[in-house]
């Protein structure tokens, strides 16, 4: 991966002190923090309860998150998308209703 490339670490550490410069919590800064999560989870000889609910905070953050145009709806469904394929966990119904931006009729 190049420095150029939006993925890469030295652009997300870059946009994340863009963000906290206008006192603004940024999507990638709040995925960030999210993945540390789960990164601290795995490393955890055992279930410890302030992880996860920790992991459970930022995830919350990241569904609450209002996308600033059409390049972080994208990254928000794409980031949410892999989580479910990494984890295997599946959004409660709440939480779809977040991420769709809408509520969802039953």
């Amino acid at each position: 991966m190049s420095s150029s490339d939006p993925r890469s670490f030295r652009h997300r550490t870059h946009k994340a002190l863009a963000c906290k410069e206008t006192l603004e919590t940024c999507l990638e800064e709040l995925i960030d923090q999210h993945i540390a999560t789960l990164h601290a989870m795995a490393d955890a000889a055992q279930s410890d309860d302030a992880l996860m609910r920790q992991e459970a905070e930022s995830r919350k953050a990241i569904l609450h998150y209002r996308p600033q145009g059409e390049s972080e709806v994208n990254e928000k469904l794409t980031y949410i998308a892999a989580y479910i394929l990494k984890t295997g966990n599946v959004l409660t119904p709440k939480e779809m209703d977040l991420l769709l931006g809408a509520p969802r009729r039953m």
